[in-house]
């Protein structure tokens, strides 16, 4: 699932942490499958992020899904480093201050990254 944000479940700071409940633990790991930070996806679930992190050492399915959620993130980054290999990013072009136009800039970074390491991250999505 790709998602274009957080989920909509966004909670003060200051609010005081929930006790673990099959909800929280749901939007802890689809924000954690979307790349953010396990401090973030604690803070969007409202849990203490000491405790997420004993939870995956106590609770194996908790464990389990803090992996799957963690490879979801990387099917993501993967994909996007792969746009912006072939396709690129549209850049814009600026004269005396103002935009004038748009060109395409393509990551030699990462070509030579999927170069050295595509056929492994081919494998690994197997």
């Amino acid at each position: 699932m790709v998602n274009s944000g957080l989920p909509e479940t966004v909670p003060d700071r200051r609010m005081r942490p929930v006790p673990r409940s099959d909800e929280a633990d749901d939007i802890f790991f689809e924000v954690l499958s979307l790349g953010y930070a396990v401090s973030d996806a604690a803070e969007r679930a409202r849990y203490c992020r000491t405790l997420v992190y004993r939870w995956r050492r106590q609770d194996r399915d908790f464990a389990n899904r803090w992996r799957e959620a963690l490879l979801m993130s990387l099917d993501t980054a993967r994909e996007e480093a792969m746009r912006r290999v072939f396709d690129g990013v549209e850049e814009p072009v600026f004269q005396k201050g103002a935009v004038v136009g748009t060109r395409r800039k393509y990551s030699d970074r990462l070509l030579i990254e999927w170069l050295k390491n595509g056929r492994r991250w081919i494998a690994l999505s197997d």
